[in-house]
């Protein structure tokens, strides 16, 4: 059997990154054959992580300059993981595809915000547009990340998603959406780095970025003065130092000391390492009850559903959303048993 998987994979995000290579691992397991990512990128997308400085404008050209050597400096690490750890086709581009893809029996299309219309700029690969019809078509853990679903995702998934042979997606939102619109059964399952136990993420990251003094990790994707002002009063009242970081070494608006050489093992490492996790990133999030750590969370704005879907898996209610969760704390059997329906999602979707 040939499986292909249709994600976010080659970008400058650790969620990403990770999410991509945890599928990935997870199918290889099973033992049914190859499976590969498919190295296609939306090319307005790959702008985002450019390391070209000139473009976007004037001012937009100006902030990107800054810091420049940073930022290759990243992404260099981030280029080196990938190329160690991800198996992916060669690069191909939006006309190769439908010839392309006859030579998979299945295609998993997920996880991440794969059908996030905005961030894509419409396109329509990652709902199928493209895939022959006698390929199995099956979307895992895959995310519309925003909290309304608009116009073009509704036709798209009208047009598209009714030829699927299975659905699933990781919000309940998700789910609404697509009941609006087509008959498909859809289920819940969780992002692709619940697939792969503690211990496996742990040994990854071993012994990879030691911090001798305890901290605080600071890790947000959106400048929120919330969470600036909630992380100095933990570092101060614990008497804890702050470490910052960025996927795309953007400089943040916080005292502490920012890491600039931090790929996806680093992160990891960092997480691990660190006395609580400070963020509005549902992946950091993520490893942080993996890893069985602290968190203060502050919701991302244009994304709120998808941390809080994951906390309402653990039976926490809004309250214990805004206080420091302790992970260790937490009763995950509810999670559990979600994981290994995910598994058996996958295992059924592409064995039956």
């Amino acid at each position: 059997m040939k499986i292909g998987i249709l994600t976010f994979h080659s970008v400058y995000n650790y969620g990403a990154v990770l999410q991509a290579m945890a599928l990935q691992r997870f199918l290889l397991n099973l033992n049914l054959g190859d499976v590969e990512l498919i190295n296609y990128e939306v090319e307005d997308f790959k702008k985002l992580y450019s390391l070209n400085p000139f473009y976007g404008g004037i001012k937009m050209t100006l902030q990107r300059l800054f810091g420049i050597k940073e930022r290759y400096s990243q992404a260099k690490v981030f280029d080196s993981f990938i190329r160690d750890n991800l198996l992916q086709t060669r690069p191909l581009q939006l006309g190769e595809l439908p010839d392309y893809l006859q030579k998979y029996d299945a295609i998993v299309y997920g996880s991440d915000q794969i059908w996030n219309t905005v961030l894509t700029q419409d396109d329509g690969v990652y709902f199928g547009e493209y895939t022959p019809i006698n390929i199995r078509e099956i979307s895992y853990a895959a995310s519309f990340g925003t909290d309304i679903c608009n116009s073009v995702q509704r036709e798209k998934i009208r047009t598209y998603l009714r030829k699927f042979y299975r659905i699933s997606v990781r919000e309940r939102q998700g789910i609404e959406y697509i009941r609006k619109e087509i008959d498909n059964s859809v289920e819940l399952v969780v992002d692709p780095v619940f697939l792969l136990n503690r211990k496996y993420w742990e040994t990854l990251c071993e012994n990879c970025y030691p911090i001798n003094k305890p901290y605080i990790l600071y890790y947000s994707l959106q400048h929120n003065e919330e969470l600036i002002n909630r992380t100095n009063r933990l570092a101060e009242t614990n008497n804890l130092k702050i470490i910052c970081i960025h996927p795309t070494a953007r400089k943040q608006r916080i005292g502490g000391i920012q890491l600039y050489d931090v790929g996806p093992i680093e992160f990891l490492s960092l997480i691990k390492g660190a006395e609580i996790i400070c963020t509005n990133s549902f992946h950091a999030v993520a490893f942080s009850l993996i890893l069985n750590k602290k968190v203060l969370q502050v919701n991302h704005s244009k994304s709120k559903s998808r941390i809080n879907n994951l906390l309402t898996l653990l039976e926490l209610n809004e309250q214990e959303y805004s206080e420091v969760i302790d992970f260790s704390k937490v009763n995950v059997q509810r999670l559990a048993q979600i994981v290994e329906d995910s598994k058996s999602f996958l295992k059924i979707s592409l064995i039956n």
